[in-house]
């Protein structure tokens, strides 16, 4: 169990990730960056959840579920799109496809 002696609002630490003296949980979605290296934790330790809040007399709840499923595709393209997440994506995304 690592020991947490510090924590930080995810941007403030970036300095000290990269000077090799932090680590940060990241999205599926993070690039990392300069200095930055993103690697997966062992099976599957953490969830996430997207939520999606919309003013009723802005959309109707069909227009939300298209934004909502736009938003979705984009966030599971990004991640599909990492090399580090894509094999952690496809294996839960099959885990729930076998499950439904």
């Amino acid at each position: 169990m690592p020991r947490i002696r510090f924590e930080v609002p995810s941007g403030a630490g970036r300095q000290l990730i990269a000077a090799g003296k932090a680590v940060q949980l990241v999205e599926p979605t993070s690039q990392g960056g300069p200095g930055v290296a993103v690697r997966p934790l062992a099976g599957a330790p953490m969830r996430m959840r997207l939520v999606f809040a919309w003013r009723r007399e802005r959309l109707t709840w069909s227009q939300a579920s298209r934004v909502f499923a736009d938003v979705l595709g984009a966030y599971a393209g990004q991640a599909a799109d990492s090399p580090v997440f894509r094999p952690w994506w496809e294996e839960r995304a099959a885990a729930l496809t076998s499950a439904g």
